[in-house]
C-alpha cells in the first residue's frame, strides 16, 4: 500500500497537447456532499425515518504558490467552465485515469505578507457529476489537479 504526498499536488492546465504547471499547491481538499430527505408515511407502522437522497453536490478547496500566471484570475473573471480532473500517478507523469467533472472558479483571494511567499486560495464548485474515467483522451482546454504516488515508509 502506498501513501500518497500531499508535497506532490500541482494544477496544470493544458496549451494544444502540453500541461503547463500554473500552481504549486500547499493544501487541498475535494469533498462530496449528499442531501437527504427524510421520507415517513402516516400509515408506516413503525417510529423510525427513512432517507431518500436528492442531490449530491462536490466542491475542491485549496490553496497554492503565487506563480507568473494569471489564467486562473481570467477564468473566474469571465466565469469559463472548467474539466477537473484528478488523478494518483506512481512515476510524476499524468494520471491515466482518474475523477473528472465540469467546475467554476467561484472564490480565489491572493495573500502576499512581507517577507512570505505570495499564496492564493480557490474554491472551484462542481457544476454537474463527477465520475471515474481516462484521462488520456481528453481534448477539452483543461484544468488538472494531481497526486504523485510515494511508498510508504
Amino acid at each position: 500500500m502506498s501513501i500518497i504526498s500531499g508535497n506532490s499536488i500541482q494544477l496544470f492546465i493544458k496549451e494544444g497537447q502540453t500541461y503547463k504547471t500554473i500552481a504549486h499547491s500547499t493544501d487541498f481538499e475535494l469533498s462530496l456532499s449528499i442531501d437527504y430527505q427524510e421520507v415517513k408515511s402516516k400509515d408506516d407502522d413503525d417510529d423510525f425515518v427513512g432517507l431518500k437522497a436528492n442531490n449530491v453536490t462536490w466542491e475542491l478547496t485549496g490553496g497554492a504558490l503565487v506563480v507568473d500566471d494569471s489564467r486562473l484570475f481570467d477564468m473566474m473573471v469571465t466565469q469559463r467552465k472548467i474539466k477537473l480532473c484528478y488523478g494518483v500517478t506512481d512515476d510524476g507523469e499524468l494520471p491515466q485515469e482518474g475523477y473528472m467533472g465540469w467546475c467554476i472558479i467561484t472564490n480565489l483571494s491572493l495573500e502576499a505578507p512581507a517577507g512570505d511567499s505570495a499564496k492564493y486560495s480557490y474554491t472551484l464548485q462542481g457544476n454537474g457529476e463527477l465520475k471515474y474515467g481516462n484521462l488520456v483522451d481528453m481534448d477539452d482546454d483543461i484544468a488538472i489537479l494531481y497526486r504523485q504516488r510515494q511508498i510508504a515508509p
